[in-house]
């Protein structure tokens, strides 16, 4: 990581005081004062886990589908009935309880495709929770790039700082010129530009990240894991590809389609859709009594219910040819995160090095002007190319790892990992 000067540290501390993210929910109860929480890399998957609203939100899912399918296999309630009839000749009346079975043969096979349903649900939730985590860890290493992002762009102004004070006294020699001065001027404007921007942009995505792991606005976070380029060796294309097929995802869409073929086929038409059963008590005019019983049943000559098993079946092919395209999708993509990572690490690891053990341009040129070696001009155009190479460097690397997480969530591989 970089060296943080004074001025860079005081400048991050201001950002950091006025924006930063909360803690989470296994460390602070919800009554709990504000205090200082810091958050490893490795903290992200606890909260997916236990706290994160999104992930209750999946589980709730999980849960709406197991209430539906209580619905749809709970008993009828029964009924009971009671008829009066009385004239001048008799008094008649009878009580009986009446319940109906609606499908009794097919309730095997209308279990069997709730429970398909379910472990669908089930998988489903699993791979929203696997992307939810990847997204939150590109938010985490963004929030840390952005953090270097900006330690390095007030190294830069302390540069076009220096070199103003260089150029003033060179100026009380009259060596300064009204151009040189405007040059400087617009060095530090631009470079200062850049800097509030990012500032600005920070604080938006800190905000959205809070609000997505859910962390009280009222706690000050420090996100404490560095973040810096790490090259990684990937697997063959064909290697990931052939991962998709396992994939919670994928899975629960094969076993939606086969949940829908199930319930389809029990609930086609049949020679006995409903059959009604009842029996109770019957009076005759209070000298002559007995039981009653009967049976009902549907005669499906208009209605075979033929419309809920074309619906359910059309839903079916919708699933698999969804599957499909997933599949295919999922394999195009792979394809291009893995050449966009292997063809992002050469450059990256060539300005990562020149970070980490090296001056930067704009750096070694200062002595050079400090010396008189080189004109003012020549050092303010090197800040400049160095500013922009620095936007470059972590706007790409921001991608990078973006990219690196997508992989992750899709082929469900461990890539990534950064010492605490």
């Amino acid at each position: 990581m970089l060296h943080r000067t004074e001025r860079s540290v005081a400048i991050m501390l201001s950002i950091l005081g006025s924006l930063f993210l909360g803690t989470p929910g296994p460390i602070l109860a919800a009554t709990a004062p504000a205090s200082d929480v810091s958050i490893r890399f490795d903290d992200i998957e606890a909260y997916v886990r236990e706290e994160n609203p999104r992930a209750q939100i999946i589980t709730q899912k999980i849960a709406a589908v197991a209430a539906e399918r209580d619905q749809a296999l709970q008993w009828s309630n029964p009924a009971v009935a009671y008829d009066h009839e009385e004239n001048d000749l008799f008094r008649e009346w009878q009580i009986t309880l009446r319940k109906r079975f609606a499908r009794p043969f097919s309730q095997s096979s209308l279990k069997d495709g709730w429970k398909g349903r379910i472990r669908s649900a089930e998988l489903r939730g699993s791979q929203e929770s696997e992307n939810l985590l990847a997204e939150l860890k590109t938010g985490y290493v963004r929030l840390r790039l952005f953090e270097s992002y900006l330690d390095r762009l007030a190294r830069l102004s302390e540069l076009v700082d220096l070199a103003s004070s260089v150029a003033g006294s060179r100026y009380t020699e009259g060596e300064l010129s009204g151009t040189d001065k405007q040059l400087i001027q617009l060095a530090a404007f631009s470079v200062d530009a850049t800097s509030r921007r990012i500032q600005q942009e920070y604080r938006q995505y800190a905000a959205f990240w809070r609000a997505e792991m859910g962390l009280p606005s009222s706690v000050t976070m420090d996100l404490v894991t560095p973040v810096a380029f790490l090259p990684f060796e990937l697997d063959d294309t064909s290697e990931y590809a052939a991962m998709l097929s396992h994939r919670p995802g994928n899975q629960a869409q094969v076993i939606l389609a086969q949940a829908l073929e199930s319930q389809a086929k029990a609930t086609g038409p049949s020679l006995i859709p409903a059959i009604d059963l009842y029996g109770g008590y019957k009076s005759f005019d209070f000298e002559v009594d007995g039981f009653v019983a009967g049976i009902a049943l549907d005669l499906p000559l208009f209605d075979g219910n033929a419309g809920a098993s074309k619906r359910l079946q059309a839903e079916r092919l919708i699933v698999e040819n969804q599957l499909a395209i997933s599949l295919a999708r999922s394999q195009e993509e792979i394809a291009s995160l893995v050449i966009a990572i292997n063809e992002a690490q050469p450059s990256l690891a060539e300005y990562a090095d020149r970070l980490d053990h090296g001056s930067p341009l704009a750096d070694t040129l200062l002595f050079s002007y400090q010396e008189g070696s080189i004109t003012l001009d020549a050092l303010l155009g090197a800040i400049q190319i160095e500013s922009a190479a620095v936007e470059n460097y972590f706007t790409d690397l921001a991608a990078y790892y973006l990219n690196i997480f997508r992989l992750e969530a899709i082929t469900g591989t461990s890539i990534a990992r950064f010492a605490p």
